[in-house]
C-alpha cells in the first residue's frame, strides 16, 4: 500500500528525495533481503548505490552472487509499474554484513500484514480485588478516597489484558471489550487502509466519509 505519495499535481511529477547514508544489516538467515526506508526510483543509468565494507556492490537483474544485489523493480506495487517494495536481495555469502545505501526515494509503503506481524508481550494489566475504606458509594471504580474513618467497602477488579504475547491486531480487537476504551471503533477506506476513531467525538458515517476523503480523494484530486 502506498503511504507517502509525494506527487506534484500541477506538474504531474514526483517529488524525489535524494537519500544517502542509509544503513542496514543483511539478515543472517534466508531470505537475504533488506527493505529500504523508501521506494527507490528506477533510473537509467542506476542511481541506487550499495556500499559494503568500503566496496561498492554491483546491481544485477537476476539472482545475485557475492558482492551483488538485486532490486525488486518488477514488483509493481498496487499495479503501478513505477512502484516496487524497496527490497534488495543479496547472496548468502554476504549475510550479516552492514551496508550503506544511497538512492532517489519516491515515498514509503505500509505493509498491510504489519498488524499481524508485530508481536508484543504483556505481563498482564489485570488488578485483583482490593479492600478499601469508602465513605460513600464511589462515583468511579478508579476513585481515590481520602483518609478518615469510613465504612468498609470493596472495589471490583479491573479486568485489563491477561498476560501473554499478542499481535497488534489482537490488542486492537480487545479495545471494544474494555469499558474504558469501547468508544474506539474501526473503519477502512476503499484502498484497505484501516483507521481508528472515537465515536464519542465522530459519528460513524462521518468517520467513513473522512477516511475516504483523506485516503483517496486528496490523493487523486489534491
Amino acid at each position: 500500500m502506498i503511504y507517502d505519495y509525494r506527487l506534484d499535481p500541477w506538474n504531474n511529477v514526483l517529488d524525489i528525495h535524494n537519500i544517502s547514508g542509509e544503513r542496514h544489516q543483511i539478515p543472517t538467515t534466508s531470505p537475504f533481503t533488506v527493505r529500504l526506508l523508501e521506494v527507490p526510483q528506477k533510473t537509467e543509468p542506476t542511481s541506487l548505490s550499495v556500499v559494503c565494507n568500503g566496496t561498492a556492490m554491483t546491481e544485477v537483474a537476476a539472482t545475485p552472487e557475492q558482492g551483488q544485489f538485486f532490486p525488486d523493480y518488477r514488483a509493481s506495487v498496487t499495479g503501478d509499474p513505477n512502484w516496487n517494495r524497496g527490497e534488495l536481495l543479496f547472496n548468502a555469502a554476504d549475510a550479516g554484513k552492514t551496508i550503506t545505501v544511497s538512492y532517489r526515494g519516491m515515498g514509503t509503503l505500509i505493509d498491510s500484514r504489519l498488524p499481524n506481524m508485530l508481536q508484543m508481550s504483556f505481563s498482564g494489566s489485570q488488578q485483583g480485588d482490593r479492600e478499601v475504606a469508602l465513605s460513600t458509594a464511589p462515583t468511579s471504580w478508579d476513585r481515590t478516597e481520602g483518609s478518615g474513618v469510613f465504612d468498609g467497602g470493596k472495589l471490583r477488579r479491573y479486568r485489563g489484558i491477561p498476560a501473554g504475547t499478542y499481535s497488534l491486531q489482537e490488542i486492537l480487537q480487545k479495545l471494544p471489550e474494555d469499558p474504558k476504551t469501547n468508544d474506539i471503533k474501526f473503519t477502512q477506506s476503499s484502498l484497505g487502509t484501516v483507521y481508528l476513531y472515537s465515536n464519542r467525538y465522530l459519528d460513524d458515517d462521518y468517520a467513513d466519509f473522512l477516511v475516504e476523503h483523506i485516503d483517496v480523494d486528496l490523493v487523486m484530486s489534491p
